[in-house]
């Protein structure tokens, strides 16, 4: 209809806390599904194993690591109509006047977060969410330097950001403490014995 103006509805802040904790949940769950299921490509019988069932696991490392990589990306990502950490701190200091760029310990983190999360940014725009016509694919990781290490500090350092952010607010968000990797250890181990 023309000369309609129709609202949108922002998301609050609260929303926007939840919505963050959704998608470090997801990618420390991924992550850790992928890194189970890496582990297990060392040990001689799960390789026969999973290659008996390489039309399951074969896409399910991809998509883990891919998911993985999304949803990390997704937390510090500069679009200003995204949910991201950014966002949500120009929000708190527009709605609620507060200023996280003025708690020091909050501001380490988001620098020492922002060093690995150029690295995923790299592994996801040039591989995961696009895949690069001018570079091979290993060139890209090997650019990006990205070890299963960074991507557990990034995920630890994302985890304090969100508490520090929500400490003050009284809430508190479970499930960080999820993890995949027993289930999927277990679920290997099952088909080994089976």
């Amino acid at each position: 209809m023309r000369g309609v103006r129709v609202a949108t509805m922002l998301m609050s802040i609260d929303e926007q806390i939840y919505s963050l904790a959704t998608a470090i949940t997801e990618a420390r769950w991924h992550f850790q599904i992928w890194e189970a299921l890496q582990e297990a490509k060392a040990n001689e019988t799960s390789v026969k194993l999973m290659n008996l069932y390489k039309e399951f696991f074969v896409p399910t490392m991809s998509a883990h690591f891919e998911s993985a990589s999304i949803s990390c990306c997704q937390l510090f990502e500069t679009r200003s109509d995204t949910v991201n950490f950014p966002s949500l701190i120009r929000g708190l200091k527009k709605v609620e006047g507060r200023d996280i760029m003025k708690e020091q310990p909050l501001v380490d983190i988001q620098k020492r977060v922002k060093l690995i999360w150029v690295k995923i940014s790299q592994i996801r725009n040039q591989s995961v969410g696009h895949v690069s016509s001018k570079k091979p694919q290993t060139e890209i990781f090997a650019q990006a330097g990205l070890s299963p290490q960074d991507v557990w500090a990034f995920i630890d350092l994302s985890i304090k950001l969100h508490q520090g952010i929500t400490y003050p607010r009284n809430q508190s968000i479970e499930g960080f403490n999820v993890n995949g990797k027993p289930a999927t250890t277990r679920l290997i181990e099952s088909l080994k014995k089976s």
